[in-house]
This record gives structure tokens, C-alpha cells and sequence, in this order.
């Protein structure tokens, strides 16, 4: 969701039909415990425009940043948390 916000105030409509927006989520491994059974899990987000050559190399870290997951006791996501802004989007359905 936040991707979608961020690309849309930020890319003119004539820039759309050249871009392929992508977003891969990296297990870290790295999880709090929350009261209640829940957990916070961490993962790392990168951004990258498919359409685009690729130049690139392994473990580049550009465009990249932290995503935490809050999980319920039952492995339900719940809210979302995006690091580097300190926004966090909770589940609403």
C-alpha cells in the first residue's frame, strides 16, 4: 500500500506505461515477542523498477529498507510497519 501511495504523488501518468514497480520481501529472521502470543517480525523491502536494464549487482542494497510484520497469536498479520518512515498500517478486514 504504501508503495502504490509513494508512486502515485511521485511518477506523472505519462510515466506509467514505461515503469514495472517490484517489491521483494527478504526474511531476516530477526522476531519480538509481543504480549498476548503475538510477534513482530522483521524483513527487508527492496524496490526495484523491472523495465529498467539491469545494472545492479548481488547484495546491492539500493533502494532497500526495513518492513516489521505484527503478527496476532494465530500467525495473522495485523499491522505493517515501515521503518525508515515510522508509519505503520494496521489491518482494518
Amino acid at each position: 500500500m504504501g508503495l502504490v501511495v509513494a508512486l502515485g504523488q511521485n511518477i506523472s501518468q505519462d510515466y506509467w506505461g514505461d515503469i514495472a514497480p517490484s517489491v521483494r520481501l527478504y526474511p531476516t529472521g530477526l522476531w519480538d515477542a509481543l504480549p498476548g502470543g503475538g510477534k513482530r517480525v522483521g524483513f527487508k523491502a527492496t524496490f526495484e523498477d523491472l523495465g529498467l536494464p539491469d545494472v545492479a549487482k548481488p547484495f546491492t542494497t539500493d533502494c532497500s529498507t526495513w518492513l516489521y510484520f505484527e503478527l496476532d497469536a494465530d500467525g495473522r498479520a495485523v499491522a505493517l510497519e515501515n521503518a525508515a518512515l515510522r508509519n505503520r498500517l494496521v489491518r482494518v478486514s
